[in-house]
């Protein structure tokens, strides 16, 4: 749910919340990363709310 909020959508299927430090219940945005499961991940960033995050 804070994931959807930052980057102001519904996460996709392939889509998932890493957190960075490991621990789950830290749920601070700067601690967030959304990814798309794949071997070729590189960052992106969101141009509506400069969130960065992992693609495939």
């Amino acid at each position: 749910i804070i994931m959807e909020r930052i980057i102001g959508r519904y996460l996709k299927p392939s889509e998932k919340v890493h957190h960075i430090n490991g621990i789950r219940h830290d749920n601070r945005p700067e601690n967030l990363r959304l990814v798309v499961h794949g071997k070729n991940w590189h960052p992106k960033t969101c141009p509506k709310c400069n969130f960065e995050f992992l693609i495939k």
